[in-house]
């Protein structure tokens, strides 16, 4: 599966509502229907991605966890990658950067994550919660787990800020600082 592209087709929609709502701090508590599908559409991938960082690093996990939440992912994921919560994702264009994994912790979820959760179970209370500022924590962290599970699947023995991935397309917005992205070269190995 090419997790890539689903990140790909989100920045894509996420270009459209940037062309309607203004990328700026006095915009963040905007929320739409459009938000709302980009934003439930983001934490869910980001979940699905996760799981399979975690099948990566401890093989059966998800046949041994079928209902992980975000917790059990947490742990495996923060036991192996402690240094995940501390990438920076700039946002391009926009002059915004994040730290959307800051603080997660087993029993602690980020913000973002907490909204999406209440959002998801009860979304005539909570709509206002799918605002562009959990959006975009959302995807700068759908970012950073997809760029770790293409990492340990293709490039397992390197560091992360080493480790330079060919893409076959770069991100368009959501790009992890300090991260070589090495784009638009095909490469034999695999073609992300």
């Amino acid at each position: 599966m090419n997790y890539y592209n689903y990140l790909f087709a989100l920045e894509a929609k996420f270009q459209l509502i940037s062309s309607f709502v203004e990328v700026d701090e006095r915009n963040y508590q905007t929320f739409s229907t459009e938000i709302s599908l980009i934003f439930l559409a983001s934490c869910s991938e980001f979940e699905v991605v996760a799981k399979e960082l975690c099948e990566i690093f401890e093989p059966g996990f998800k046949n041994g966890h079928p209902k992980a939440n975000i917790s059990d992912i947490a742990d495996v994921i923060l036991r192996h990658c402690p240094t995940i919560i501390d990438h920076v994702v700039d946002i391009q264009f926009f002059d915004k950067h994040y730290l959307p994994l800051q603080g997660w912790r087993r029993d602690n979820s980020p913000n973002w994550w907490s909204d999406y959760n209440s959002l998801k179970h009860n979304r005539s209370e909570n709509y206002h919660l799918a605002h562009l500022e959990n959006l975009l924590k959302a995807l700068s962290a759908l970012s950073i787990v997809n760029h770790y599970y293409i990492w340990k699947k293709f490039c397992p023995n390197n560091q992360i800020h080493s480790a330079s991935l060919h893409l076959s397309r770069l991100p368009t917005y959501f790009r992890i600082r300090d991260v070589q992205y090495d784009g638009l070269r095909y490469n034999d190995d695999f073609d992300i």
